[in-house]
C-alpha cells in the first residue's frame, strides 16, 4: 500500500510537466527541461525562501502600528520588615510576602512617521527579493536552454561524425580489395587509414563533450546523472525582430537587472528618509491592570489596581550619530543612482551585441545552407567521375569529406542561430520560461 501511494505521488509530480519516461530514459522538450530546472534547482528554492523572509519582514514592520501587551507576575520576600509601634500595638510597614500580578499595554501614539517609513523600507526589500527571484529564474532558464541545445547539437555532431567514419571504412574495405587485385596502391590505403583515425579522434572528443553536457543538463533537471536523455527538438525557432532602438527601450523597461538597480535606489532613498528620525521625539501610551498586596489597612490582601499614563521621549544629545547616519544614507543613495546608470549602460551594450550576433548568425546560416548544397552537388559529380574511372578513390574521399564538414558547419551555424536568438530575447527582457512551445 505504501509503495502504491509512493508511485502515485511521483506520477502526480511528473504529470504537470508532461514528461515521458521509458525505463531509465527521460524524454522531454526544451519547455519541459526549463520547467524541471525551475522546479528542482536549489538556487530557485533559496530565492523563494528569501522572498518569504522579506514578506515576513513586512509583517514585522506592520507590528509597529499595534500595541504590545505583556503579562508579568512578581514575588518578593522582604526581611527584615520595617515596623512602627503605637502604644502596645506594632504595625508592619510592608508585607513580608509581596505579590504583584498585572497585564501591561504599551502603544506608540506618535513617532513622526518613523514606523510608516520603516514599513516602506521593508516593502522595497520585499520587491527586491521578488525581482531577485525572477533574476534567478531568468538565468537558470537561459542556462538550461543552452545546456539542452548543447546536448542536442553534440549528439547530432557525433551522428554526422559516425556517418563519415562509416563511409571511410567502406572506402578502406574497397581500397583493400583493389590493392589485392593490383588496381590500387598501398598509399591510398594508408591515406584512408589516416583519415579514419582522425575521424575517430574527433568522434571521441565530441562524445566526451556530450557526456559532460549530459551531466550538466541532468544537474539542472535534478535527476540522476546516469539518466538517459531523449531530447525532443530541432534548431528552428521563431525569428526575432531586429530593431535595435526598440529592443534597447524594451530592455531598459523589462530587464530584471534594471528593476533590481531601481529597487536598490528606492531602498536607499527610503533609508535616507529613515535616518532623519534618529533624534525625533516619541509619544507612548501605557496602561497596566492587575492585583498586588501591600495596601493599607490589610497589607496581605491582594487588591485590584490599574495604572495609566503617557511617555514623551525627546532625544537631546546623541553624539552626532543621527547626523552621520544621514550622511551615510545620502552617500548610499548616490552610489545606488550611479549603479543604476551603470546597469543601464551595460544593458544597452548587451542588446547591441546580441543584435549583432543574431544578425551574423542569420547570415552564417544562409551561407552554410548554400555550402551544403554545393558540397552535395560536387559529391554527386565526383561519384559519377569515380565510377567512370576519371578520378581516384582519394579524390572521392575529398568530396565526401567536404560534404561532412559542410554538414557540421551547417549544424554549428544552426546551433549558433538558436543560441543567439534566445540570447537576444534574454537581452531584451523577454521571459524565456513563458515562450510558447513552437517558438522553442
Amino acid at each position: 500500500m505504501k509503495k502504491t501511494a509512493g508511485w502515485i505521488f511521483i506520477i502526480s509530480l511528473l504529470m504537470p510537466l508532461g514528461l515521458a519516461w521509458a525505463g531509465d530514459t527521460l524524454s522531454l522538450t526544451v519547455n519541459q527541461a526549463v520547467a524541471m530546472s525551475l522546479q528542482n534547482y536549489p538556487s530557485v528554492r533559496q530565492a523563494l525562501e528569501q522572498a518569504g523572509a522579506a514578506e515576513a519582514r513586512v509583517d514585522q514592520s506592520k507590528s509597529g502600528y499595534y500595541p504590545t501587551v505583556t503579562g508579568e507576575a512578581v514575588y518578593n520576600r522582604l526581611h527584615p520588615i520595617e515596623e512602627v509601634a503605637f502604644g502596645s500595638e506594632v504595625f508592619q510597614m510592608f508585607p513580608a510576602d509581596n505579590y504583584d500580578m498585572h497585564i501591561g499595554l504599551r502603544h506608540n501614539l506618535f513617532d513622526f512617521g518613523k514606523t510608516s517609513t520603516q514599513l516602506n523600507l521593508s516593502r522595497t526589500y520585499q520587491k527586491t527579493s521578488q525581482d531577485n527571484l525572477q533574476a534567478v529564474k531568468t538565468d537558470l532558464t537561459f542556462q538550461a536552454i543552452k545546456s539542452f541545445y548543447a546536448v542536442l547539437y553534440l549528439a547530432r555532431s557525433v551522428a554526422v561524425e559516425k556517418e563519415e567514419i562509416s563511409i571511410l571504412q567502406d572506402h578502406l574495405d574497397e581500397t583493400g580489395k583493389k590493392v589485392k587485385a593490383g588496381t590500387a596502391t598501398d598509399f591510398e590505403t594508408l591515406t584512408t587509414q589516416v583519415r579514419v583515425a582522425l575521424a575517430q579522434n574527433r568522434r571521441i572528443d565530441l562524445e566526451n563533450m556530450l557526456r559532460k553536457q549530459d551531466i550538466q543538463l541532468t544537474t539542472f533537471l535534478g535527476v540522476a546523472n546516469d539518466t538517459r536523455l531523449d531530447l525532443q527538438g530541432d534548431f528552428t525557432v521563431a525569428p526575432v525582430e531586429l530593431d535595435e532602438a526598440k529592443s534597447i527601450d524594451q530592455a531598459l523597461q523589462e530587464r530584471v537587472e534594471v528593476k533590481l538597480a531601481r529597487d536598490m535606489e528606492t531602498a536607499a532613498k527610503v533609508q535616507e528618509k529613515l535616518s532623519k528620525y534618529g533624534n525625533k521625539p516619541t509619544i507612548d501610551l501605557n496602561f497596566s491592570y492587575g492585583v498586588k498586596n501591600g495596601y493599607l489597612p490589610d497589607l496581605n490582601e491582594r487588591v485590584k489596581n490599574w495604572v495609566a499614563g503617557g511617555d514623551l521621549k525627546i532625544p537631546l544629545i546623541d553624539g552626532l550619530r543621527t547626523h552621520y547616519q544621514e550622511k551615510e544614507a545620502v552617500a548610499n543613495f548616490n552610489a545606488a543612482q550611479a549603479r543604476r546608470l551603470e546597469v543601464e549602460k551595460q544593458i544597452t551594450t548587451d542588446v547591441r551585441q546580441a543584435v549583432s550576433d543574431y544578425s551574423s548568425s542569420l547570415e552564417k546560416l544562409s551561407a552554410t545552407d548554400l555550402q551544403v548544397k554545393l558540397a552535395q552537388t560536387a559529391l554527386d559529380q565526383a561519384r559519377i567521375r569515380y565510377d567512370a574511372g576519371v578520378i581516384t578513390n582519394l579524390d572521392l574521399l575529398d568530396a565526401e569529406n567536404s560534404l561532412s564538414q559542410a554538414r557540421l558547419m551547417q549544424l554549428d551555424a544552426a546551433y549558433s542561430y538558436v543560441l543567439s536568438n534566445y540570447a537576444l530575447q534574454k537581452a531584451t527582457g523577454v521571459d524565456l520560461s513563458r515562450l510558447p512551445e513552437k517558438s522553442q
